[in-house]
Order: C-alpha cells, then structure tokens, then sequence
C-alpha cells in the first residue's frame, strides 16, 4: 500500500527508516539503498539484523549530486520521508507537491502509528496468551487440588488433582457447589463463618474433614482467596487445598502415644509405695 500510494506520484518520494535505508519508494531502483552511501561497517551490521534478514542491501546512495533533500521525520521510531529535487526548479516544492507532501507525511504517520500500535498489542497479547497457557499448565499439572466457583459457589473449575482426590470428575462437579464433599463432622456455624469470612473479601484458612465419593474420608488444609476484578469487586472464589490425612493420623497417633504414656505415668504414680 505504501508503494503503490508513493509510485502514483511523479515526485520522487521514499520512506526510510532511521538507519536511513529505503524500504517504500515510487523509484523501483531505490529499494533497500541507503539515502546516502552506507559504510562497510553499518551494512554489516544490519545484514544482521532482524529487520532487514534475506534482503540485499545495497550500499549506494540514492541522491544526486547537487540535488535538494527534503526529509520529515514521521515517528519516534525514525522513520522519515523523503523527497529529492532537481536544484533548477522554481521552487523546492510546487504548491501541489508540497501539498501533496503534506498530505503523505500524516498518511505515512497515521500508518505507522496504526502498525506500532498493532505491533505493541499483537505482541502484549501474545505475551498474556503465553503466560495464560503456562499458568494453565502448572495449575492442571499441580499436585494440590485447585477448585474455582462463582459468587454464588457454583463450581466452574476443578483441576486433575481434584478429581484424582474426591473421585468425583470435572464433568460431575462443575455446576455444583462444594457441599457434595461434606462429610457431616462439621455444623452449620462452621460453613457460615467461612462464607461470611470470603463474602466479604477475605481470604479463609482451616483444615476440613470431607468426604470422597466412594464416602472415605480425608483431612485437608484449605485457603480460599476472593478473585477480584479491577474495581475491587469479587467476581469468583479460588480454593487451593492438599490432603493432610496423612499427617493428621501420624499426630493422632502422637497424642494418643502421649496421652497413654501421661495416663501410665499417673497410674504408677498412684500405685507405687511412698518412699519408694
């Protein structure tokens, strides 16, 4: 489009970028020339570069001796257009040149600030996309369960660990609420200071006694965050848990080993003679 905007005109235009290399000109010739000769040094470098990979750079300059340059910077990344003149006209521009010189630096302006805006978004998206996938990846990969709800907790995410934990699949408890883990060890008190407690933007730490599908049970240490939006409202509920059952069974053990040793320790203490 910048070609064919250029060659439609009889003055001699061409865009260039701050290393002063042609890269849109209505003077076929021009194409990847630099506006005045490139040194050896400066073409090896760009060569190297990403922005000119596979195109044959030329080290001539495109500007005649005794002519007229006119160059007007179009960005902050460099970019100028450019016009060359016969020194014996009337005038460096005629009135419709110029104008019409005019006109395609804001063109030319209005383009490359459209293309560094997409670039910037393609780019930060791309970027989000990224760390979207590998934000994804870890919590489905992760050995804790991760269960996500709406406002009214509805289930609208469990990750694989979930399912391996309660037995129940994704299909089974997206839709539901956490309910259909309970295992009836806690009261009514206990469920309405949680909700209460994330209702009201906070986060909630405690271990839970729930129950499989299969109806075992199991202990887990629980924090469930209130996910907000920019505005500072709740829009979801996170939970992130990790089966203690394990540890709890190794403490029980370690209470009732203490509390039989603590009851011998009594009862000898009671039995054995005075003196003794």
């Amino acid at each position: 489009m910048l070609s064919r905007t250029l060659q439609a005109q009889n003055l001699p235009f061409a865009l260039v970028t701050k290393n002063d290399v042609v890269i849109a000109t209505n003077r076929e010739e021009w194409l990847y020339s630099g506006v005045y000769p490139l040194s050896e040094m400066l073409l090896e470098r760009l060569s190297q570069t990403r922005q000119y990979e596979g195109l044959q750079l030329s080290s001539e300059g495109i500007v005649p001796e005794d002519s007229n340059v006119y160059m007007q910077p179009l960005s902050v990344m460099g970019w100028k257009l450019v016009s060359i003149t016969d020194p014996k006209t009337d005038a460096f521009l005629y009135p419709q040149q110029r104008w019409f010189f005019i006109k395609s630096s804001v063109f030319l302006l209005l383009i490359v600030l459209t293309a560094t805006a997409l670039f910037f978004t393609y780019y930060t998206r791309s970027s989000l996309k990224t760390d979207l996938r590998k934000l994804y990846a870890a919590v489905e990969q992760s050995p804790e369960t991760v269960v996500m709800t709406n406002t009214q907790g509805r289930i609208e995410y469990v990750n694989p660990s979930f399912e391996r934990l309660t037995g129940y699949s994704s299909s089974e408890a997206i839709g539901r609420t956490p309910a259909l883990l309970k295992s009836g060890h806690h009261d009514k008190d206990f469920y309405s200071r949680l909700w209460n407690t994330i209702s009201s933007g906070k986060k909630w730490k405690g271990e839970i006694y729930n129950s499989r599908k299969d109806g075992s049970l199991y202990w887990e240490s629980e924090l469930i965050s209130p996910v907000k939006d920019r505005q500072g409202n709740t829009i979801s509920y996170v939970a992130f848990k990790d089966d203690i059952t394990e540890q709890k069974v190794r403490q029980e053990a370690v209470n009732h080993r203490a509390r039989v040793d603590g009851l011998y320790e009594y009862s000898m203490e009671k039995i054995r003679p005075r003196g003794a």
